[in-house]
């Protein structure tokens, strides 16, 4: 790859501007491996990030299956957005966090 772009784990190459972008650019995903997620993102064990639309969508997008856990207690009206988890006592914390 060129100085200015990313080496995807496959080996293949795109623009460095689109590393850490929020969006899966190598067909491996691994241009999101690693980056600091945003707070309305699920972080995987990997490090990936998983924005909140991708979610509880029937595909797993982190290795264990982590965003697709839960699923069945987020809250769609009158409680935490879909990018929030409920807490058992009822608070709402971002996916990239945990209850305490």
């Amino acid at each position: 790859c060129a100085s200015y772009e990313f080496q995807c784990a496959s080996g293949h190459c795109i623009s460095g501007s689109s590393r850490c972008d929020s969006d899966y650019n190598c067909m491996d995903r691994s241009d999101e491996d690693g980056c600091k997620c945003f707070t309305n993102e699920l972080t995987c064990s990997s490090g990936r990030c998983v924005p909140s639309i991708n979610l509880c969508d029937g595909v797993k997008d982190c290795e264990h299956g982590l965003d697709e856990l839960r699923c069945g207690e987020l809250i769609s009206s009158g409680g935490c957005i879909k990018s929030q988890f409920s807490c058992p006592d009822g608070t709402c914390v971002p996916w990239s966090s945990t209850c305490n």
